[in-house]
């Protein structure tokens, strides 16, 4: 499979709050594909996390940095 198909099938399986998006030959390549990411976020979204295909994350990254956001310091 492509490397981004075990993502959208993991988005499908979480629910409707996680979308995913494969953009075959975008313009603007990485920048162009950040901004029409951010064009379907929704208005209220406080965070916007971004990973690129070559990142290597632990599985709790996102749970791990959230609280950081609540901290004013």
């Amino acid at each position: 499979p492509q490397v981004w198909e075990p993502v959208r099938d993991y988005c499908a399986r979480l629910g409707p709050r996680f979308r995913f998006f494969h953009l075959e030959n975008w313009p603007g390549f990485k920048a162009g594909a950040l901004n029409f990411g951010l064009e379907k976020t929704a208005e209220d979204a406080e965070i916007i996390a971004v990973i690129d295909s070559d990142y290597q994350i632990e599985p709790n990254w996102l749970k791990t940095l959230v609280p950081y956001f609540d901290k004013p310091d």
